[in-house]
Order: C-alpha cells, then structure tokens, then sequence
C-alpha cells in the first residue's frame, strides 16, 4: 500500500474538581433569602490545540447546589438552585516563562442550566447563555501529561475555581491533509507559491526554489561514490577525476578534515521523519542545528544530503518520498544560515539497500540520512 502523507490533529482530554461561588438572586417580594455558598465542583473537557499559543476547550461544568432559606427563618435551609454549564471558549497564552508552564486568558460562551432541588422554591428549569471569561496556568508534567489550574467566571452569580488533569493524544487525519496541502502540481515538495520553477520534472534534485539543482548537476560527475559497498565491481574500478588544484586548497582541506572530525560526533540516525510524511521531528531539527553550527564555522565545506527509505509501500512513491524528505532538509539547513550553493540533496528510496554484514551479499532497504562532507 502506498505512503499517503497525514495531518496531526492535536486533542487534549481530562477532567478535575473544584470549588465554586454560588449567589443567585432572588426577587425582593419572594418570601426566599439566598445563602451565598461555596459548593463542591467538578468539569470535564476536552479541547484542540490550534497553535502553540492557542486552543479551544469544550467543557461541561457541575457547580453544585446554590441553598436558600425562608425569611422567617434565616440560616435554616430549605432547599437549593443547582448549576450545570455547558461552555466553549478560547485560550491564548500570552507568557510562557518556562518551557513546560504557560499562563493564559480565556473567552467564550456559556450556556447555564439551573433545576430547583426542592418543591418549596419556585423556580422552574430554565438555560441561559452568557458570555464567559477567565484566567489559567499549565504545567506539562511529561510530553502528555499536563495540570491546569483555572478560574472560570460563567456569569456574575457563578463562577468555579478548578484543578484539572489533562492528558494529550494525536488524531492523524490523511482526508484533511489533502484538504489543506498547499498546491503543488509538479509534486516536488515545494509549494507552488514558493516554486519558481512550478514544472519541473519528477523525481529531479532540487534546490531550495524548487528548481533543477546545478550545483549538484556539477559536482556529480566529480564526486566520489558515498559508500564503496553499493557500488559494483565495475564502478569500483573507475579513477574519480582529479580536481584541479587553487591556492586554497590546503585551507579547505584543513578545515574539511576538521568538519569531518565533528560530523563524526554527531548520530544521523537522529535525522529522522514523522511516519509516512515530510515533518521533521524535533529531535531531527537540533541534530540539523549542530550541522548547520559545523557548516557556519567552516564556510569553505560543502554537504551533499541523501536520504533513503525502506521497502514498505510502493517503491515508486518511496522514492518521490525520500526526494521531498532530502529537500525538506536542505530547506531547513538553508533557513539557519547555509548558503544553498553549499548544499547538494538527492533522494534514493529503497533503491540503495545498505550490506547486512561483510561476509554476505545479502542487502536489506534501510531507512536512514546520509551526509558527507566535501
């Protein structure tokens, strides 16, 4: 079955109990006196994270029981107004003094269910929509795992102070990422309104304009073999051409051999991919910041990037795959700084299986990004 690229959705879900103010007014006639009270609350909810700094939360609210008593008798009660709140609302955080906390501001709609609990108050059921607002911190315990403390103002006789647990799950949606991928008709992984060369055929290495890459139409025909085992006996035995000598040459070998000696710090099985898509993970983006560190302390040293995949999934989509994944990565190496003519990337797909062991012949589809200094 083919790779099909997905959108991760990001839900949250959890619930929590708190506790909430309760005055609900009453008409002066009415022989009824309120007896403004704390009550015990509890909510659950479950929300998206729209941005870093943003999402939107569904809840459901139980505040409890607001108790009256009769004018003659103050202080002897004699039965309750209940409240139950079904709300959505906006948060946006506005400070995140730390990575794992995040203090935000919330607004939205309110629709407040009330039941009277006795027979002796006259109150009918009724719903009433008002508009909400109020004040959070976060504290993300683990990647999914995270404690919210929030003061919720639902109307002016209302209001519920809470601490939740909250756990965080991803929904991979392929319907919604073909909705919203950006058009890109020649299929290189550049966005037609970024592609300056909108036509250019499959599977062609690209630079970062999304046009046919010259530098590393160049340098090919001059560049040695990545990895002497996926060549044959044949390729082997060919002489690479000598390049032709500049006065620079000792500086820029100088300081090839030293790039080499960090890249050789540095696991690029780290550079890695979410599953059946182009997105790098986090983990890859700091493995690429340190390249991009190298790269900017040795100006003279160039890259060429090849990324492979494995067998799974149609082969032909594999390689148009491990394409975009390379051009992914020159992007971004690009975007800390490296000069685009630095840069050669090329895609293989599961075209060049990597030796199970020396003693044997025996090739296996591996994925993996390859890098070499030159």
């Amino acid at each position: 079955m083919a790779n099909a690229e997905t959108i991760d959705l990001n839900f949250y879900a959890g619930g929590g109990f708190g506790i909430s103010s309760l005055s609900p007014e009453v008409p002066a006639e009415s022989f009824l006196i309120t007896e403004e009270k704390t009550a015990s609350a509890y909510k659950l909810l479950l929300g998206y994270r729209v941005l870093d700094n943003a999402s939107i939360d569904f809840t459901y609210a139980n505040l409890g029981d607001a108790t009256f008593s009769h004018r003659l008798q103050p202080g002897q009660e004699i039965g309750g107004l209940s409240y139950g709140v079904l709300s959505a609302s906006g948060s946006y955080y506005f400070y995140k003094p730390m990575d794992k906390l995040g203090l935000y501001a919330k607004g939205g709609i309110a629709t407040i269910s009330n039941k009277s609990t006795s027979s002796l108050i006259p109150y009918e059921q009724e719903s009433n929509m008002q508009i909400s607002y109020g004040l959070g911190a976060e504290w993300a315990i683990t990647k999914n795992i995270s404690v919210r403390a929030d003061y919720d103002q639902y109307a002016a006789d209302a209001n519920l102070l809470s601490l939740s647990l909250l756990s965080k799950f991803v929904v991979k949606s392929k319907r919604l990422a073909k909705l919203f991928k950006a058009s890109d008709r020649d299929e290189d992984g550049v966005p037609d309104d970024q592609d300056l060369c909108p036509d250019t055929p499959r599977l062609s290495v690209l630079n970062i304009s999304g046009c046919p890459d010259q530098e590393r139409e160049i340098t090919a025909s001059v560049e040695a073999p990545i990895e002497s085992e996926e060549q044959s006996p044949l390729a082997e035995k060919k002489e690479t051409p000598k390049a032709i000598p500049v006065k620079s040459a000792p500086r820029v070998n100088k300081g090839l051999r030293a790039a080499k000696n960090e890249m050789t710090g540095i696991d690029l099985s780290n550079i890695d991919f979410k599953k059946s898509s182009v997105e790098l993970t986090e983990v890859a983006m700091i493995v690429l910041d340190l390249i991009a560190d190298i790269m900017d302390e040795y100006d003279g040293v160039k890259v060429q990037i090849q990324v492979h995949t494995g067998s799974a999934g149609d082969a032909s989509e594999n390689l148009q795959l491990s394409i975009k994944r390379a051009n992914v990565i020159k992007t971004y190496l690009v975007g800390m700084g490296v000069k685009q003519i630095r840069i050669a990337a090329e895609g293989f797909g599961e075209t060049r299986p990597v030796v199970k062991n020396k003693s044997t012949t025996v090739r296996q589809p591996k994925r993996r990004v390859e890098m070499r200094m030159r």
